[in-house]
């Protein structure tokens, strides 16, 4: 039996073109699977659009109390806010689908992800990432593996997890819940740094499985 997917993405109503614009180069290649779209900003369902094709969502699915939802508001930007919650959208598309998969609002689908059930189901935590380069940069590029210390290893831009990743999604928002910050002087850049140090302690994500490909591609 194939595994039911999500395709999810988290974003302020001030990045509502480029959702739907995901939403439709993912309708092109996924007709069957609906894009879901978190706005922030809506606290209950009652708040939500009505748009063909795309199924919008609010923070109520976050399973977070109002107060705490308008905490994280009041102390983070829009993009650390939206960063910080992916955890959860993702463990509450676990309780739907077999497979969650996260994509930032202004990427674009240009093909079916047919490689992605089979590559999740054969990692060993449930969890799939996209490292920004996949092999040494050549001189004279004009890049720097050296910006990887400050970013991080991975773009979390991607993220494809399945339910024996939610240890991992549990102690990811440990973390984002109060350091998902864009701080660089503390070392943090939103939500990707955490994910670096967790394939170091996470039994689970021991053998660092990486999709071959990168949406900076």
């Amino acid at each position: 039996m194939t595994p039911t997917t999500s395709y999810c993405t988290i974003l302020a109503r001030n990045y509502l073109p480029r959702a739907l614009s995901l939403a439709d180069s993912l309708r092109r290649h996924h007709p069957e699977t609906p894009l879901v779209v978190l706005l922030i900003e809506a606290l209950s369902d009652d708040d939500l659009p009505n748009i063909d094709g795309v199924r919008f969502v609010s923070t109520a699915m976050l399973g977070l109390p109002e107060r705490a939802v308008l905490g994280l508001a009041a102390g983070y930007d829009l993009v650390e806010f939206a960063t910080a919650v992916k955890p959860l959208l993702l463990k509450a598309l676990l309780g739907e689908s077999d497979q969650a998969v996260y994509l930032d609002p202004d990427m674009w689908v240009t093909s079916p992800m047919v490689e992605l059930t089979g590559a999740l189901q054969a990692s060993e935590g449930g969890i799939l990432l996209t490292p920004h380069y996949l092999e040494p940069i050549p001189e004279g590029v004009d890049a720097s593996e050296g910006h990887l210390l400050t970013v991080g290893v991975f773009n979390l831009g991607f993220c494809a997890v399945d339910r024996r990743s939610r240890a991992f999604l549990d102690w990811w928002w440990g973390h984002l819940k109060n350091e998902c910050l864009h701080d660089f002087l503390s070392g943090l850049f939103v939500d990707q740094k955490w994910v670096e140090h967790a394939r170091r302690t996470l039994a689970s994500l021991r053998g660092g499985d990486v999709l071959p490909a990168s949406p900076d591609a």
